[in-house]
């Protein structure tokens, strides 16, 4: 009988990613592109010269996202005109990337570090900044995009030794990231824990490179064009405590001092991974629970991401020795580098609370949770007591986490049927948006978008949407 090896168990990590990804990339195929947030962008590139769509952000303004309109840009122009069935796929593609970048940075070798990565993949797809993520129905999905080139320093960085080129891709994947979106500053974060934790899969002088980019972005930003260091601050409706808080009242509340608001939210978003509750903001169990009417869907939420969190927890206080004398091995660098990320993006995110925003913390989650896991199964716990509790307790995670994972693919086709509305509703949507009516190619592109949309692939898909509406009722989403 052939002996298991590390090679195989690897292989067999990488094989359940690919197979929630084909799953899950099967149902974003069947979604139309959506409208809104997405079509003025289209419209744009698909009739500005390449110099205007790369420097049209070179400018002052809310954001500096260069290639964010240029990675839409190619993507429509290798489309050659099969506009949905090129967008969708490449979303499906940026997915299993994500899967398969997750999967290979934990460097499966074991059958209970295997079993751990696959608990690790439900908990990525089942918190809910995961759902927010892959609902984004763009061309390009820019958030996959990033989390991806996050995964990949964290594979660099835990190669045996440096090299010149591994610290060359390092350098270019964060200007890529950070030229596509402000998350990417995390890949700075990952790569100066990764260092700080032992890895050195990165050079010291890699590392460096990587700082002495960030500073140039962020002094290019702020300094050179003075784009703002927090878009979106107190311009848009977010939640706080029980209920929303408009522009208006954000204004009138913290307008003078918004510096208690930055930290709620700072605070909130390091919440909504580790509890998954508040959402948004707001505190919606507490409400639930405060009137009597708690879901059942929030609390297997709650209590699936408390318990998930309290192994995590469990696991750093079992290994405070090695701590404190920063003896580490390599689930305690798991761990530091995932804190890291969770850590800074939180602090990213102090301008409003979204679950979207937090889902590269969502996706660190994951591997602190594989870690934490990996390294629960490991022990073998003396008293019968304590085994029965511990396949109890990985027994329960496992269900919880694999419903709340069964939330993806409803989402999906939920958003789909939103989106093929919005399609319908074209004319008075780019009416009330003020976007101009389209011609030439970008014409002729929005009425090959719109029939696409139009044609449902999948009728009955979701039956009468009971279910459906059940799950989106009870909080899943």
């Amino acid at each position: 009988m052939r002996e298991v090896t590390p090679v195989l168990w690897r292989r067999a990590a990488l094989a359940c990613a690919g197979g929630l990804a084909l799953g899950i990339g099967s149902v974003i195929m069947s979604t139309p592109v959506q409208a809104s947030d997405t079509l003025a962008n289209l419209l744009y590139v698909a009739d500005a010269p390449w110099t205007t769509v790369l420097g049209s952000e070179l400018r002052s303004g809310p954001y500096f996202r260069p290639l964010f309109l240029g990675h839409q840009k190619l993507i429509l122009e290798l489309a050659a005109g099969a506009y949905t069935p090129v967008f969708r796929g490449y979303h499906a593609f940026q997915l299993a990337l994500l899967l398969g970048a997750f999967v290979w940075a934990l460097r499966v070798r074991t059958a209970v570090e295997f079993a751990a990565a696959a608990l690790a993949l439900t908990v990525v797809l089942g918190l809910h900044t995961f759902n927010g993520l892959v609902r984004e129905a763009f061309p390009v999905n820019p958030g996959l995009m990033v989390i991806a080139c996050c995964l990949a320093i964290l594979i660099i960085a835990r190669r045996d030794s440096p090299s010149v080129w591994t610290d060359i891709a390092a350098c270019a994947l964060f200007v890529i990231a950070t030229a596509t979106m402000e998350q990417g500053l995390l890949l700075w974060v990952c790569a100066a824990a990764a260092c700080l934790a032992g890895w050195r899969g990165l050079s010291t002088r890699g590392v460096a490179a990587m700082t002495a980019l960030c500073a140039a972005y962020l002094v290019l930003r702020i300094a050179v064009l003075g784009i703002a260091a927090a878009p979106g601050s107190l311009a848009r409706d977010t939640g706080f405590g029980f209920g929303f808080l408009s522009p208006g009242q954000l204004q009138e509340r913290f307008g003078s001092n918004p510096l208690a608001f930055y930290l709620y939210n700072v605070v909130c978003s390091w919440l909504t991974v580790l509890f998954s509750e508040p959402r948004r903001g707001m505190w919606i169990a507490v409400q639930q629970a405060s009137a009597g009417a708690l879901a059942p869907a929030v609390v297997l939420n709650v209590l699936s991401s408390t318990l998930t969190t309290a192994v995590i927890a469990y696991t750093v206080l079992s290994r405070r020795d090695a701590w404190r004398k920063w003896n580490l091995e390599e689930t305690d660098r798991l761990l530091l580098v995932s804190a890291a990320v969770i850590a800074a993006n939180g602090a990213i995110s102090f301008a409003y609370t979204r679950d979207l925003i937090m889902s590269p913390a969502g996706v660190f989650y994951g591997v602190a949770a594989y870690a934490a896991l990996a390294h629960v199964l490991q022990r073998s716990p003396r008293r019968a007591v304590a085994r029965f509790a511990t396949v109890t307790l990985m027994l329960f995670l496992s269900f919880a986490w694999t419903v709340r994972s069964f939330s993806v693919p409803h989402m999906l086709l939920h958003a789909g049927q939103l989106q093929r509305h919005e399609w319908a509703d074209l004319e008075f949507w780019m009416q009330r948006q003020r976007i101009p009516r389209p011609t030439g190619r970008s014409a002729g592109m929005l009425r090959q978008l719109r029939e696409d949309a139009m044609r449902d692939p999948r009728p009955g898909a979701i039956g009468d949407g009971t279910l459906l509406v059940s799950l989106v009722d009870h909080g899943f989403f």
